[in-house]
């Protein structure tokens, strides 16, 4: 038999009962093929030259035999018997999903097709790794421990309910973004490292977006756009960005075309928006922040060095360190700050500024507008 270590929840190496210790006879008789002690097939032939399973009735069982089989489940795929020299395989396993794949913490088992709800996997990493390009995931209300998670293809992860579908990092990155076209909506993430981190692979990363989210509690970022990343279009929308160490973070060398957000609460955070440059290359382009909260944010609500071509507007600031920063600090991004308009908005009880302008190093340029 199999008398190796056996590691849980994972298919063993391929198994021949044509050479391996696994057969037993019952009653034992003078085979000595017991449970305890089973034979090869050559052995067992040996004492029994006229063995075969019976032509009517007969059959093949496999079973975990022994003590330690007790309590077992376990499973066997592609089986192959061999008559006469003809082989037919079994193969038990499920058709797995491609287009669409289900997940329920609670009923679900990886080994499961994921096709339906009925037959969910139990981890988000398991449908993620075997949907196609281009399908999505659909995440039952549940507690998901995972970390980890690597999008490294376009899919869509989806959570039935931002409230019950909670995705526990358990203090490490929890989405890893590789690809394009990636999209998350309706998940919890909490208690991670990053919430969302995305990390260009080989070529710059264009399409993320992240809908009707809730991060809390990361211990670097809520999202993040990872040093030498360059993303076009990452957009937050009807999202919740809470108490975490920073709400969306752009490091010196990232650099992003396009960043939208909407809708959305940043809250209890160091700075809710953050893009340094540090004299490296980090450049901000095309942002618009429309209709979105920002309160309790202990340095600043959105504070930038290197911004070109934005919007601030129909936004509340409430009981930030500041409200808006633009610090131009260094000329080493290639572009200047400006073009940037800061419009009907509401500043109430920042502990410094509401809008903070500076230019340290060389480049802002008109048209820089403040507006009721």
């Amino acid at each position: 038999g199999l008398t190796d270590t056996i590691d849980n929840n994972q298919w063993q190496g391929p198994w021949d009962a044509g050479v391996a210790d696994g057969w037993i006879v019952e009653p034992v008789g003078p085979t000595g093929c017991a449970a305890a002690t089973p034979c090869t097939l050559a052995e067992l032939l040996t004492a029994l030259p006229d063995a075969a399973i019976a032509g009517d009735g007969g059959r093949v069982a496999l079973r975990a035999a022994g003590s330690g089989g007790i309590g077992m489940e376990a499973f066997a795929d592609k089986l192959t018997i061999s008559e006469s020299g003809t082989a037919i395989t079994f193969d038990f396993e499920a058709e797995q999903c491609t287009t669409t794949c289900y997940v329920d913490s609670v009923s679900g088992d990886d080994t499961f097709s994921g096709k339906t709800p009925s037959e969910p996997k139990r981890t988000i990493g398991a449908a993620v790794a075997q949907v196609s390009a281009g399908g999505e995931v659909i995440v039952a209300s549940g507690f998901y421990p995972e970390s980890a998670i690597v999008l490294d293809k376009a899919v869509s992860v989806i959570g039935v309910s931002r409230l019950n579908t909670l995705v526990d990092g358990g203090g490490s990155d929890i989405f890893v973004v590789r690809s394009g076209d990636v999209a998350l909506e309706g998940l919890t993430l909490q208690n991670g490292t990053r919430g969302v981190r995305v990390v260009q692979a080989a070529t710059p990363i264009n399409g993320v977006t992240l809908s009707a989210l809730r991060v809390r509690n990361q211990s670097v970022a809520g999202v993040e756009v990872s040093a030498n990343t360059s993303v076009a279009g990452l957009a937050i929308s009807d999202s919740l960005l809470l108490n975490n160490a920073i709400g969306v973070k752009l490091e010196t060398t990232a650099k992003v075309n396009g960043l939208t957000i909407l809708r959305s609460a940043v809250d209890g955070a160091a700075t809710g928006l953050q893009q340094t440059n540090g004299g490296a290359d980090g450049a901000l382009r095309n942002l618009l922040i429309d209709q979105t909260s920002f309160s309790n944010n202990t340095a600043a609500a959105i504070s930038v060095e290197e911004l070109a071509n934005a919007a601030i507007k129909a936004s509340t600031f409430e009981g930030n360190g500041k409200g808006i920063v633009v610090d131009k600090r260094f000329a080493t991004s290639g572009q200047n700050a400006g073009d940037i308009t800061i419009r009907d908005n509401t500043f109430q009880g920042q502990k410094n500024a509401s809008i903070e302008i500076g230019v340290r190093g060389s480049g802002l340029s008109e048209p820089l507008a403040i507006e009721d």
